[in-house]
Order: C-alpha cells, then structure tokens, then sequence
C-alpha cells in the first residue's frame, strides 16, 4: 500500500488560490494551498545555500570595514537568481539576527513558505515559517 508524501497547509486568505505546479493542491473555496513537505525543504535548501555565499561575503566585507554598502546576493528560493543587493553591514547583521529570516529582492518572496516581515528600497527581509522555517533554523551557520 503505497503513502501519499506528508502535506501541510498553508491558509492564504479569501481569494480563490490558482492552479498550483505538479506537487501542490490547491481547495479552491477555502483559500488553502497545500504544499508536500519535500517540496518545502527544497526550497528552503536553496535559500540556505544563498545564505551561506551571503556569509562569505559578509565575511570579506567584515575584513575591510567600513561603512559603504557592499553587494549580497538575493537568498530567494529560485537557483538561478543572482541579483545583487546592497546592503551596510549593520543592515545585514539585522537581518541575519534570527536564523529564519533571509535577504531578497522585492517580489522574490515565495508566500507558500514564507511572508515579509521588514521591507526596505534595496530588499525585503522574509521569515521561513513551517517545514521551511525549521529547515532554515536548522541550516543557520550561525546557531
């Protein structure tokens, strides 16, 4: 008897959710979009390999000093982005506060696992909740 992989659901709001790629399901009438868990902590691995480049250079930029911005890149879920943000090392301290929080680009956030919870010009600040949460506290090189 084969098991289906385990689901958690993520409420959304009112809106009819759209159709979701091969993986997810979606209850149209309650607003709920049901993402596997698998799917979940991949994302949520991607994001954390950003975080650890991120970490390089905040690394090198710590070595330099100073107050200018330096660039970071976006810590989004998607492999292929690497847009660059700028960012004082203050600022990026900040965010790197609570091991659950990453770094992106405006619009880059994903609300099937995470939501924003601080937004600037440069960048938004989002926090993993769910599977993606525990996996990114799990991955903070920080903790």
């Amino acid at each position: 008897m084969a098991t289906e992989p385990a689901l958690v659901a993520l409420h959304l709001d009112s809106r009819p959710a759209p159709l979701q790629e091969a993986g997810t399901r979606a209850d149209r009438g309650l607003g709920w979009v049901v993402m596997d868990e698998d799917r979940q902590e991949r994302l949520a691995k991607n994001e954390s390999l950003f975080r650890m480049l991120n970490e390089d250079i905040n690394g090198v930029a710590s070595s330099l000093g100073g107050e200018d911005p330096f660039e970071f890149i976006c810590e989004c879920s998607t492999s292929g982005c690497f847009e660059r943000l700028s960012l004082t090392l203050a600022e990026y301290e900040r965010v790197r506060q609570d091991g659950t929080h990453f770094l992106l680009a405006d619009g880059h956030e994903d609300i099937e696992i995470e939501q924003v919870v601080d937004q600037h010009a440069e960048y938004v600040v989002v926090e993993k909740d769910g599977v993606a949460g525990l996996v990114a506290a799990d991955d903070d090189p920080r903790a």
